[in-house]
């Protein structure tokens, strides 16, 4: 069992990675709790179950699962910037 202590609110303004491809309506987010641990909510309408809501020990093991569609569509807002850095691409 993973123990994940949650702020009262998670908005995309303090995440620190959003990708949305509008074509295909896919949303991923991802936070960074105070304890390291990254949580992210991923929406994929083809999908089933279409959303779900994973648990990271750190960003390392994060970076190992994100999806390759995330890089291409990362949007502005937030610091999601990092999430590109991350990978070594140009902010």
């Amino acid at each position: 069992m993973v123990e994940v202590k949650l702020p009262e609110v998670l908005s995309s303004k303090e995440a620190f990675c959003k990708a949305v491809d509008y074509g295909d309506g896919k949303m991923h987010i991802a936070w960074e709790l105070e304890d390291g641990k990254i949580i992210a909510f991923e929406w994929i309408p083809e999908n089933y179950p279409q959303g779900g809501l994973y648990v990271f020990e750190d960003r390392e093991e994060y970076m190992k699962s994100i999806p390759e569609w995330v890089y291409d569509k990362l949007e502005g807002g937030g610091d999601g910037e990092r999430c590109k850095d991350w990978r070594g691409l140009e902010c």
